[in-house]
């Protein structure tokens, strides 16, 4: 008396596969989902099937007081740990929080299942929580993968958190060896951050950063620029020079920003006729002025 256009092939494939007379319906919001009369109520398995098979987040899932009564007894981990990280991606968050909390104490969760809780406290905005999970997979002796890595960085920039400094020293005592999204991942999380260091007027802290990180960002413009302006906001016009020399070094050349960094800090700073004797120097070069000088 139904239609099988409303089931998922997962669906159609697991009803067909049980004989019809143990077969009853289970259904929700329009969703159907086959059952057992031995069990009357959906497995965490089938559940997590469900969940998986669905097109759309299936935020009603954390209304069915059923997963609550399951949860109360943990016994699979491969069963258990699969739910956590499909009630992850579909931002159950209180059911996911009681899931992870009571699976911790159990089993030695995955290195799947703490990437999935440190993406889903990055989506949900707890940048403290999202710490913690990290610490809490270094602590179990376990070696972060290269997902885990990325992740993590990712949420430090996204939350411009200080961790990150602490984050790339780590990455380097485990020798770990980026591909190229986690490099990409490092590079936009330091040009953030060095960002996030001058607004707070911490130039020292972005030029440490820089250097930490100089294989990294040794190709990045937008970095160089503001490494220029942080040797500027330090009162160290002496050393631009040499600056833009290792720049030229590294195949990258100065632009209009650089040289309008270094001489809008010199007029800053009172140095009238050095200012203007590289501004001189800039238009011999036919480099643009970004902005009006004084």
């Amino acid at each position: 008396d139904f239609k099988l256009k409303s089931l998922t092939p997962r669906m159609i494939t697991v009803w067909k596969s049980v004989p019809p007379r143990k077969i009853s319906l289970w259904k929700d919001r329009k969703k159907l989902f086959p059952m057992t009369e031995l069990n009357k109520h959906p497995s965490i398995r089938q559940i997590t099937s469900f969940i998986n098979s669905s097109s759309d987040p299936p935020n009603h899932i954390k209304n069915f007081g059923m997963i609550t009564n399951k949860l109360d007894t943990l016994s699979d981990q491969s069963t258990t740990e699969a739910l956590i990280q499909s009630l992850a991606r579909s931002g159950a968050t209180e059911e996911l929080e009681r899931l992870y909390r009571d699976a911790k104490s159990l089993f030695n969760l995955s290195m799947r299942t703490h990437n999935s809780m440190i993406q889903f406290y990055k989506e949900s905005g707890q940048p403290t929580r999202c710490f913690e999970t990290f610490d809490d997979l270094i602590a179990s002796g376990a070696k972060p993968n290269l997902f885990v890595w990325t992740s993590i960085i990712s949420a430090s920039s996204k939350f411009k958190h200080d961790r990150l400094v602490d984050l790339l020293h780590q990455m380097k005592a485990f020798r770990v060896q980026p591909d190229q999204f986690l490099q990409e991942t490092i590079k936009f999380a330091v040009g953030k951050m060095m960002k996030q260091f001058l607004q707070e007027n911490r130039p020292q802290d972005a030029l440490d950063l820089f250097e930490d990180n100089f294989g990294y960002m040794k190709s990045n413009l937008i970095a160089w620029n503001q490494v220029i302006q942080s040797v500027m906001e330090l009162n160290r016009h002496e050393q631009v020079p040499d600056v833009m020399h290792r720049m030229e070094a590294e195949g990258i050349h100065p632009n209009e920003r650089s040289w309008n960094n270094f001489i809008h800090g010199l007029f800053r700073q009172g140095k009238y006729e050095d200012a203007l004797h590289h501004l001189s120097d800039m238009t011999r070069r036919n480099i643009a002025h970004v902005y009006p000088f004084p």
